[in-house]
């Protein structure tokens, strides 16, 4: 292993070229041979002629023994010769040459397969995808591979002629990313058992979608083998009979250009004729089944800084301190300080945390951060000290009385009344409850707490964490009409599948209107409220959300067709509405799906029924649930499910209507996004009399949606998220971590947490603007939801949503509120 003074000086003048693949330290017959030989002679000497040989033996084994180990043979003989005994030299050389014999004997042995190194053109006879030679950034001899992927080709794959991998260890290849920001990959590895083609089933290989994390600059990637399972967990990957390996880019948004070398399997230690040159700076990504470890080949003293960036390093932690002692002194004497220590909370964070992560810790990120850390504790510490000077004035006051604090402290949020569409305290001033997802304590000063709601997945009886120890678990193992029927798509959240983001990897995909499914519903309720009622400040249970449904099984089937008999009234009504020629209700058959949408040729007018059905069958669920909860909580306000729906193709298979869910369900209304107002309007245009909206998850993919989402009437937020430590097993959710994200800057965090105290103090000028009266009216035609062609049932929008998206953005510019 090599490091490097300056990494691409060295590279791009050959520094770490490396010669001789597979290279490996032979045994020599003749100097193992000459060892036994001259003890043997030794044992057959007398005393003087075992002098005369020792000489002979140590002139003929040194060259042997040296080579070995010089260090350890300097140490013996010293000792040896120190007691002045020949015949001690002579056990003492004797049992060095058997010892350093039998410890080269059994040093492991080095095994390497080289997969691609990329040296000549021949090298890319088993690779597929938009690849080249290249020689811009190699990291072991001259070339490397440049792939180009593109909406056109978003694939590198092998097809390796030996696909036996039982003997390695790992796989190990070395990414260049000459892109400023990280970028995240996804690998998959497939076997002979499960298959390489189009039928391949989608869990029985090995997917590590979205955990191929690739740092700006270099990542030397490491994929342990050994006990490596495929995805569904059902089964190790046969490494004896190994298919493909592929790398497959995220090419949505644009082309990427990404540099490749030296991809091999190794076991034991590698030797230096394969191994990649690193630097202590580069990212290292280890892949170990479902979990990813990204850190820095190191250690962390060999990481260097520029001169520039210790100088403000220095010049941050001066300001820091300072600020510090500023907060001190202006409490002493009464002023607010907590916008200034929410600068200094966004400054430690740049100038103590983000620096021990991989992806911070370079020049580039240090400077901008420790600049920043400098110049926002400067400004803070400057402010109070005109605050502390009277420089900056106060407002005129009542001297006499103590006033209130500047952002006013959260109630205990349990029990909060409503009124006008907002949780109000005591005072009836309405309240902007804005928490972070995540267990940080130290965070409470700024924010309400994480606490503040709770998930109980009430819906079906337990979560994809837990379901093992839930009732609906053991009811799914005993009873098979609680396995749902004729759906392959997503289980929404009822309760889990292989693509569930948590949990083991297994199907407990569940029917609601099993019997035995509610009765085990109604069991898990009974054993968790206790937990729920505990909590003193929990403002409102969400009894599941994100939820889709669908079940074609006979009971759904039965229920179907005594909905189409209330609807319609008579076949022959059923008849000229369908074009069919049924003649009892009782011949009708739900129209089945294939890929999570209806099979081509469906009658679309059956569909649009069947559709109508199911979001009205689940709404019945929904309110089944709440009236178990009702039994042993009266009071805690509920909600539940699906808002994501409203707003895409997929609506029509997802059972969702928020407008039933809203005002029949719901005792606030749940939006979950940021971005676009859109979503969150029209939920509040579809409730019949003003709730709280809350979203228990937003995901703010920037700062700038906070406030827009207050202003149109958004009031109880916890933002995700802020983790204790980076996402192990989805590194993809990192850059959506407030703390760990790179997408959010030292900046972006300081306007998050003024917004946020902004939202406490000026809570009814804020609350203000969602009570103007609505002057625009967008129509939202559930008809043009429902009655589509079967492809567009899995498409991410339709003509009809693309064109209700453009209005609503129209509309923004009338300044008018729109409803």
């Amino acid at each position: 292993m090599f490091h490097r003074r300056d990494a691409e000086t060295q590279r791009k003048s050959g520094g770490w070229r490396r010669t001789g693949r597979n290279a490996s330290q032979t045994k020599n017959p003749t100097t193992y041979a000459s060892a036994n030989v001259m003890l043997s002679t030794l044992h057959s000497c007398s005393h003087i002629q075992r002098l005369d040989s020792l000489l002979l033996c140590v002139s003929a084994s040194l060259r042997f023994i040296v080579f070995s180990s010089s260090r350890k043979v300097n140490l013996i003989l010293g000792w040896a010769l120190s007691g002045g005994s020949a015949l001690l030299l002579l056990a003492t050389v004797s049992l060095a040459v058997v010892f350093l014999t039998k410890l080269t004997l059994s040093q492991p042995s080095a095994r390497v397969q080289v997969l691609g190194d990329f040296e000549s053109e021949l090298d890319l006879n088993h690779w597929r995808g938009p690849i080249r030679l290249s020689t811009a950034h190699p990291s072991h001899g001259k070339n490397c591979v440049e792939v180009q992927f593109d909406s056109n080709s978003s694939s590198f794959s092998i097809s390796p002629p030996d696909g036996n991998w039982s003997r390695f260890e790992r796989l190990l290849f070395d990414v260049y990313n000459p892109e400023p920001v990280p970028l995240i990959l996804s690998l998959r590895l497939y076997d002979a058992v499960g298959g390489d083609g189009p039928n391949v089933a989608p869990h029985d290989l090995y997917r590590a979608d979205r955990k191929l994390f690739l740092g700006s600059g270099w990542t030397h990637v490491e994929v342990a083998l050994q006990n490596l399972e495929v995805s569904s967990e059902l089964r190790s990957i046969a490494l004896d009979q190994i298919r493909r390996l592929a790398i497959i880019a995220d090419t949505g948004t644009r082309p990427l250009t990404l540099f490749f070398d030296n991809f091999r399997l190794v076991s034991g230690p590698e030797r230096d004729s394969t191994v990649s040159s690193r630097a202590p700076q580069d990212i290292t990504t280890r892949l170990e089944g479902r979990w990813v470890s990204i850190l820095q080949v190191g250690p962390p003293d060999r990481i260097s800084e520029s001169v520039t960036v210790q100088s403000l390093r220095r010049e941050a932690q001066h300001e820091h301190q300072a600020l510090k002692v500023a907060i001190e002194t202006a409490e002493q004497m009464g002023l607010d300080t907590l916008y200034s220590q929410a600068e200094l909370v966004v400054a430690e964070l740049g100038l103590y945390f983000r620096p021990s992560l991989a992806w911070f810790n370079n020049d580039r990120e240090k400077e901008r951060m420790f600049r920043y850390a400098a110049e926002a504790c400067r400004r803070a510490r400057e402010h109070l000290e005109k605050l502390l000077t009277g420089e900056i004035r106060l407002p005129e006051r009542d001297d006499t009385q103590v006033g209130p604090p500047l952002v006013p402290p959260y109630p205990r949020l349990r029990n909060l009344p409503a009124k006008d569409g907002f949780f109000v305290d005591q005072d009836e001033r309405p309240l902007f409850i804005t928490s972070v997802h995540g267990p940080s304590r130290g965070l409470l000063r700024f924010f309400a707490t994480p606490m503040q709601h709770i998930e109980s997945y009430s819906v079906g009886g337990g979560s994809r964490w837990t379901v093992r120890a839930c009732p609906i678990y053991e009811a799914v193992k005993t009873f098979p009409d609680t396995h749902r029927v004729g759906w392959d798509g997503w289980c929404g959240h009822l309760i889990r599948d292989f693509n569930a983001t948590g949990g083991k990897k297994e199907n407990v995909v569940i029917c609601l209107e099993s019997p035995h499914t509610r009765e085990a519903v109604e069991r898990y309720i009974e054993r968790e409220f206790p937990k729920w009622r505990k909590n003193p400040d929990l403002l409102y249970n969400i009894m599941a959300y994100e939820l889709q449904y669908i079940c074609y099984c006979d009971r759904s089937q039965q229920l179907f067709r005594g909905w189409l008999e209330r609807k319609h009234g008579t076949v022959d009504h059923l008849n000229q509405a369908w074009g069919t020629r049924y003649s009892t209700f009782q011949e009708i058959v739900a129209p089945p799906t294939k890929q999570s949408r209806p099979l081509p040729g469906t009658n679309r007018a059956q569909w649009y029924d069947w559709a109508l059905f199911n979001q009205d069958r689940f709404s019945e669920y929904l309110m089944w649930v709440k009236s178990v909860i009702r039994r042993f909580d009266p009071v805690m306000p509920l909600a539940a499910g699906g808002s994501y729906s409203m707003l895409v193709g997929s609506n029509g298979t997802s059972g969702i209507d928020e407008e039933q869910i809203i005002n029949r369900v719901d005792d606030v209304i749940i939006h979950e996004g940021s971005g676009s107002t859109l979503g969150m309007d029209l939920q509040l245009a579809l409730s019949e009399k003003p709730k709280p909206l809350c979203d228990p998850e937003m995901n703010l993919d920037q700062v700038r949606y906070l406030l827009p989402h207050m202003l149109h009437g958004k009031s109880v937020i916890q933002l995700w998220h802020w983790p204790d430590q980076p996402p192990a097993e989805h590194p993809h959710h990192i850059d959506h971590s407030l703390a760990h994200g790179w997408r959010f800057s030292l900046s972006d965090l300081s306007a998050l947490f003024q917004a946020v105290l902004d939202s406490r103090r000026l809570s009814r000028e804020i609350a203000a603007f969602s009570s103007v009266p609505a002057q625009v009216a967008i129509l939202y035609s559930r008809t043009s939801m429902l009655q589509l062609p079967p492809e567009m049932l899995t498409w991410h929008t339709t003509p009809y949503l693309r064109e209700l998206e453009n209005s609503y953005e129209a509309s923004r510019f009338l300044d008018a509120r729109t409803t």
